[in-house]
């Protein structure tokens, strides 16, 4: 499975694999970090092997957010 970095800032991302790329605009759950929109993709950087993509925070995970997450597969998005 291929690995991605969400980033939220300069400073701050996530790294996660998924078992597809994300699409823009799709909602994404990175676990008890919370619930995100992707929103660009950005250069890879030199040696890195991840995908790399910014990402917006829209709220916390819900119990609900992370039991769908878990039933589906905490690697897996939903079919795009």
């Amino acid at each position: 499975m291929p690995r991605f970095s969400f980033e939220l800032s300069k400073t701050e991302s996530i790294s996660w694999t998924f078992d597809r790329k994300p699409e823009i605009g799709e909602k994404i759950i990175l676990g008890d970090r919370g619930v995100f929109r992707v929103t660009d993709t950005l250069p890879p950087l030199p040696g890195w092997p991840e995908i790399r993509y910014t990402v917006e925070r829209l709220r916390d995970a819900t119990a609900g957010d992370l039991e769908a997450m878990r039933a589906l597969g905490v690697n897996r998005l939903p079919p795009a």
